[in-house]
């Protein structure tokens, strides 16, 4: 089979896009997926701009959005600039050109698509997803090679780590539009219901919460309703017994620990570690800061990239930092400062070099933004959940008819990938430069396009 230069091409960023940032942290030691979404980026400008067939003319839409999305951010920038004197203004500016270059490189991809047939882009998403799926499979062993993949019921590992990525959330934010997408196109609901449960077991063994709510979310979106009440009691039943019997005991555990904090009560001389799942605790101080931030701020936010910079730490990051094993260095610190050890724990002075899981990508993409944009990305995110029940509507409504030989299959794969998003802003996210983001922004940029919906080739 001879590949075209489109598929080879959108092939490739995809690619790039998906396991370029994270293979630089694993390998390279990077805190984070920005340096790999930005070298992404200025791969994709360039490579364009050097191609002999890519036009430089973007639409007028397409232009328009990325002035206003850029302009808003500036806007936003000013207004923190003047309100608050301890911005770290460097990390301002330089994020802010890292947006510019992001947005540029996006819809300078998203204008290369109009290259791209229907028959170049299947091809591209089917080698995409069987790399995933490899990775996804290979990474079980990784994750697994303690042998606690015979413990299900067991919950908590400590080995987080999934081949190439961070944590299972990393791989699992990505290929659940691919499962979405794939599901869709099932000729039948129980193929659809295989599909499912396979994956469903997957996400059991690597524990992933997040992978679970997805499901749930594509089989809500993708089954008809006998098939739909036949499937969902087997799945909650599974994840009851083998995944979240265990949750909620480490839940309930966290949350005296919670309690006790709030009341000054916890011996932090003595304190014992019953780490099982840290994405939990850190997902409690991710929504603890976005409320303290916005009211502290009068709703304007701290500013572009300063979550973890100032602003109110909130009772969650004393605990986030025993749970992660950090009390030795607390203690050292609060003799070296003749402070108590929560004092320690909570001053942004002393404590900015801690390794506290979250503190600056606020384990959401909700609680970073609101923390950091106020009641502006508030705003957003209500539209965006307008937009979100728009686009489910209409694929649940092409999965169930199985009418998708009428659609765009761009078009589909993309409100795939808006619709997935919901996880990454309200369980758990990345930050703004990171595959996940960046594919959203995609979408975005791609539903807004002006696209007709076209029968497939």
């Amino acid at each position: 089979m001879v590949l075209s230069k489109n598929t080879i091409e959108l092939t490739t960023f995809f690619a790039l896009i998906i396991l370029l940032p994270s293979s630089l942290m694993q390998f390279m030691g990077f805190q984070s997926m920005t340096y790999g979404i930005l070298i992404v980026s200025i791969i994709i400008i360039l490579f364009k701009l050097l191609s002999e067939n890519f036009s430089l003319k973007y639409s007028p839409k397409l232009l328009a959005y990325f002035i206003f999305l850029n302009l808003i951010v500036m806007i936003h920038s000013v207004i923190v600039l003047l309100i608050h004197n301890d911005i770290d203004i460097q990390r301002l500016i330089l994020s802010y050109l890292g947006i510019i270059v992001v947005t540029l490189s996006i819809i300078t991809f998203v204008s290369s698509m109009k290259e791209v047939t229907e028959s170049s882009f299947e091809k591209s998403i089917n080698f995409i997803f069987i790399i995933l799926n490899i990775l996804l499979l290979y990474g079980i062993t990784y994750f697994t090679r303690d042998g606690s993949v015979f413990k299900i019921i067991e919950y908590g590992n400590s080995l987080k780590k999934l081949f190439i990525f961070d944590e299972p959330s990393h791989i699992v934010s990505i290929i659940l539009p691919f499962v979405l997408y794939k599901t869709i196109y099932c000729k039948s609901s129980l193929i659809r219901s295989i599909y499912i449960l396979y994956y469903f077991i997957i996400f059991i063994l690597i524990q992933s919460t997040l992978g679970i709510f997805g499901l749930l979310v594509i089989i809500s979106l993708s089954l008809k309703k006998r098939v739909f009440f036949f499937t969902l009691p087997i799945i909650l039943i599974i994840s009851f017994f083998g995944f979240f019997e265990g949750y909620n005991d480490y839940t309930k555990r966290m949350l005296s620990k919670v309690q006790n904090t709030y009341n000054y009560d916890i011996d932090y001389k003595n304190y014992t570690t019953d780490m099982s799942n840290l994405s939990t605790l850190v997902l409690f101080w991710g929504y603890e800061r976005a409320y303290l931030n916005t009211v502290n701020t009068n709703g304007v936010g701290l500013g572009l990239q300063q979550l973890g910079i100032h602003g109110d730490p909130g009772r969650f990051k004393a605990l986030v930092i025993l749970e992660a094993g950090c009390i030795d260095n607390i203690n050292i610190i609060a003799k070296q400062k003749g402070i108590s050890c929560y004092e320690a724990m909570v001053s942004p002075e002393i404590n900015l070099n801690l390794p506290a899981a979250g503190e600056f990508d606020g384990s959401t993409n909700f609680a970073k933004s609101i923390s950091e944009f106020g009641l502006l990305a508030l705003s957003f995110i209500l539209i965006y959940l307008l937009f979100f029940f728009k686009s489910a509507i209409k694929i649940r409504s092409i999965a169930v008819r199985s009418s998708f030989a009428f659609y765009d299959k761009k078009n589909i794969f993309f409100n795939c990938i808006f619709i997935i998003f919901i996880l990454d802003i309200f369980l758990r996210g990345t930050g703004y430069f990171s595959s996940s983001s960046y594919l959203f922004l995609v979408s975005i940029f791609w539903i807004l396009k002006d696209q007709k919906k076209s029968v497939a080739e």
